[in-house]
């Protein structure tokens, strides 16, 4: 027979390995989700990227709300779910599927690791009681004006983003080069060099900034930023309050050692008063794990920390009441938000700057792109021609870091249309390779001022080899082919602007404000096989 000690150990040990399942299971799926984000930011696999994109980062806070807003379907049906899953498990949002706090658990293990956290994770509802809230007041206004700068700067998701796409991805293309020139070397052609895209320094500055300042927190503050900073963390705090799961503690057990107090990455947990901050909790089930008289429980209950029991049917109705008046805030946010953000977006759109930035293929027109996009630049980093590009102020007040096609730097390809499948808010709709290439985002301008033709009366034509469609040909007079335009054949896919060799540009494109259909393809009618009477469609380019 075991003396009562053994007994006392091995009904410990035995708990213990509940517990660790427990929160096992927590960061296994965290780590899965966070590799599955890197892939996709990353773009290793085309069509794996589309599909994480339309799955995965659909299911993101804001992402969803910005589509359910602008009226799909589907992203309302993911904004319902994420308020039910909110609902049901508390901020379980923040512990498995946001990866900026994903990325903050691996800061905190690694702190934990090696020993350089001090002392215990402060609760940040004492040091900054207003702040939180305030960040999500501010962030729902702006939203609704038809501004999405709060989010497009605080959002979790887009945080990622640009640290993967700004921070990461460039390294590991000079990585990849470095690889490729050694392979080489060796006469081992097994790898594929690829093109960096540019540098901007400021948004590359304010990235890095931002990345110092998010490891510092985690590092030595555990998920501070989620609790202070985060809209996303301060909107799900206000339902995990009532959560039908709930973390709790049995004062009947605990002993107030202080082990769950010491332990909490989001310093929500208090055994002297016996309870634990639901609203800043993010599900970890670290107190859970650590707790030696297994007093703290993940559990069912429409009971919070400190109250008394009710009438069963009281609880029942408060639960139904609860749930009803949630949905119904949710429903009513999805209906109100476009006509009250189409109504405001007249304001804040006519502070764009002249020209307006040319939005990607799928993105309906500038107004609803830029009243869409929540800045996390999957677009960008999936963009085989790098011409589509973040800016600063592009938007004016409807919002920053948003991209924007550059023609001065590449084209938007005529066989390609990746960015179309990846974004995760709607800013991008899903469209065919063949709606691509009848879609106009952009109408070409030609200025024969500044052409070569008509400046140094010689061929040049190199807008016109490029055309795709040929929107943009050559007639053949006096001996010299001088360009022509068919405009309604252009697609504005800028492959004329960047090729042209004067400076300013002789030919580019400008933004449609709204996209178009552009009609097919025009080719020239062959006339004749005599050099001087012009060209056939076998004949485009002059030289």
């Amino acid at each position: 027979m075991t003396n009562p000690v053994q007994e006392r150990q091995v009904k410990e040990k035995t708990g213990r390995t509940v517990n660790i399942r427990k929160a096992t299971i927590r960061a296994v799926s965290a780590a899965v989700m966070m590799v599955l984000f890197i892939l996709f930011f990353m773009d290793v696999h085309p069509a794996s990227t589309g599909f994480l994109g339309q799955t995965m980062a659909g299911f993101q806070f804001f992402p969803a709300l910005a589509g359910a807003v602008s009226g799909s379907t589907k992203a309302i049906l993911l904004f319902t779910l994420l308020l039910l899953l909110s609902m049901v498990f508390g901020r379980i949002y923040c512990a498995v599927l946001c990866p900026l706090g994903i990325f903050q658990d691996m800061m905190i293990f690694l702190s934990r690791r090696y020993g350089k956290r001090k002392g215990i994770y402060p609760n940040p509802l004492k040091a900054y009681p207003f702040l939180w809230y305030a960040i999500l007041i501010l962030t729902a206004l702006l939203f609704f004006a038809g501004s999405l700068i709060p989010i497009n700067v605080m959002d979790p998701f887009s945080i990622f983003g640009r640290f993967c796409t700004l921070l990461i991805l460039p390294v590991l293309s000079v990585m990849n080069n470095l690889l490729v020139s050694i392979a080489e070397h060796f006469h081992l052609f097994i790898l594929t060099p690829v093109t960096p895209g540019p540098v901007f320094w400021s948004l590359f500055l304010l990235t890095y900034a931002w990345l110092i300042m998010v490891v510092s927190m985690a590092f030595y503050h555990g998920r501070l930023y989620c609790n202070t900073l985060c809209p996303v963390g301060a909107f799900f705090s206000l339902f995990s309050r009532k959560a039908l799961f709930r973390f709790t503690i049995d004062e009947k057990l605990c002993t107030a050692c202080g082990k769950c107090r010491r332990i909490c990455r989001a310093g929500c947990a208090d055994p002297v008063a016996g309870k634990i901050d639901l609203s800043r909790c993010v599900a970890c089930f670290d107190c859970m794990d650590v707790c030696p008289e297994k007093a703290i429980g993940y559990r069912a209950t429409t009971l919070s920390p400190g109250e008394l029991p009710q009438n069963p049917m009281k609880k029942r109705l408060q639960k139904r009441t609860f749930l009803l008046s949630s949905l119904a805030a949710g429903a009513g946010i999805m209906a109100l938000g476009l006509p009250l953000r189409t109504a405001l977006a007249r304001i804040t759109s006519k502070t764009l700057a002249l020209p307006f930035p040319v939005t990607p293929p799928g993105s309906l027109g500038i107004d609803h792109f830029s009243q869409t996009c929540v800045a996390c630049l999957a677009c960008v980093s999936v963009c085989p021609e790098k011409v589509l590009l973040p800016g600063l102020t592009d938007y004016g007040l409807a919002g920053i870091i948003q991209p924007g096609l550059d023609f001065n730097r590449s084209r938007c390809a005529y066989t390609c249309h990746a960015c179309t499948r990846v974004c995760p808010s709607g800013a991008i709709l899903p469209i065919s390779l063949m709606e691509k290439q009848r879609t106009r985002i952009g109408r070409v301008v030609f200025e024969e001022k500044r052409c070569l033709v008509y400046t140094h009366k010689r061929d040049c034509g190199a807008c016109a080899e490029v055309c795709p469609t040929h929107a943009v040909h050559t007639i053949k007079e006096n001996n010299i082919h001088h360009p022509r335009l068919k405009p309604d054949a252009c697609i504005g896919c800028g492959a004329c602007q960047l090729v042209c060799p004067v400076t300013p540009k002789a030919i580019y494109v400008e933004a449609a404000r709204v996209h178009e259909t552009a009609a097919p393809a025009y080719f020239q009618k062959q006339k004749s096989k005599s050099p001087a009477e012009g060209m056939g469609p076998e004949d485009e380019f002059p030289f």
